[in-house]
């Protein structure tokens, strides 16, 4: 599960690109990362037809793994545009239920008032934060995903040990790639308690973000030995 987490958000997030400039055309796997990555800047509705058949172009496990982040980022765009959805769900694929799938969730998290409405702490959630922030910048998505740092010493509940990892993991690396990521975790403004701050300094300084997917799955490892998180 940690694997499959992490590389949820990697997915979509290890390419370098410079998310000044919106992509004007959608034409292979590298523009799914600069189209969500650079959206927030210079939303563009009328590409997300050619956005939704890009997805469909990608490999189902590809698909599977980058569920969340794409739920994430739809529902916030459906959210912002109502009146392009039904124009929008005309451009599925007939013959990708999993994309349809995807796309359904997306539109019925929409219709709830999109992922700041959901409850919960998860790895998964912290991939529609990030999918969410990609299509808004709102800064909220990085305050949720801050929130679940307070989990990383968590050792009796392992779904919370996955939320507050892979938060932290995915909040280092893209503090190294996305300046409006590192200006809103140093932002002196900031209440975050003793123990956050502690992880926001650790994750800032880290010199390889891969250090955390490391000690994570140590953790893991451990926590089993000892006949926990089985």
């Amino acid at each position: 599960m940690l694997s499959r987490l992490l590389l949820g958000f990697c997915l979509i997030t290890s390419l370098p690109v410079l998310v000044t400039a919106q992509a004007t055309t959608i034409r292979n796997p590298v523009d799914i990362d600069t189209f969500m990555k650079s959206y927030r800047l210079h939303p563009k509705p009328d590409l997300i037809p050619g956005f939704i058949q890009l997805i469909h172009t990608m490999e189902p496990a590809q698909k599977t793994i980058a569920t969340h982040s794409i739920v994430g980022f739809f529902s916030e765009i459906f959210l912002a545009n109502p009146s392009h959805v039904p124009e929008w769900l005309q451009s599925l694929p007939t013959d990708d239920e999993q994309l349809k799938g995807i796309v359904n969730r997306a539109v019925d998290l929409s219709k709830a008032g999109g992922v700041l409405s959901e409850s919960g702490h998860s790895g998964f959630l912290n991939d529609e934060y990030w999918g969410a922030f990609f299509a808004t910048g709102n800064s909220r998505f990085i305050g949720q995903l801050v929130e679940q740092l307070s989990y990383c010493d968590e050792r009796n509940d392992l779904d919370l040990f996955l939320a507050g990892v892979t938060a932290k993991w995915s909040l280092a690396s893209a503090a190294q790639s996305d300046p409006a990521v590192r200006l809103i975790l140093q932002d002196p403004n900031r209440k975050d308690t003793p123990e956050i701050k502690r992880q926001i300094a650790d994750l800032l300084t880290a010199p390889d973000p891969t250090i955390f997917k490391i000690q994570a799955k140590e953790v893991v490892r451990q926590q089993r030995a000892l006949g926990k998180w089985k």
